[in-house]
């Protein structure tokens, strides 16, 4: 039983940090992306320019939708070999 609270305790802490920390990342799409651009201004002492911002953003979201539809796929080939249908 203390296995089981344990492992539920984990299972709850990981939900809560995973999204944290994905958001967080270098992706112009997330926080992270809007992080990193106002460190490139800092750095540069004026901002990137419009057209590159969207460039990047666009990217971005290329970025966000294919790892969705990788994870979903994934998903789906684990679940099939878990029920023993897959190869």
């Amino acid at each position: 039983a203390e296995d089981g609270i344990r492992d539920y305790k984990v299972t709850g802490v990981q939900t809560c940090a995973l999204p944290i920390f994905a958001n967080l990342l270098p992706i112009p799409l997330l926080d992270g992306g809007h992080l990193l651009f106002y460190a490139i201004e800092a750095i540069r002492g004026y901002p990137l320019a419009q057209k590159t911002q969207e460039y990047a953003f666009r990217l971005g979201l290329g970025v966000v939708i294919f790892l969705f539809i990788y994870a979903n796929w994934n998903d789906r080939v684990v679940f099939k070999q878990w029920l023993g249908m897959g190869s």
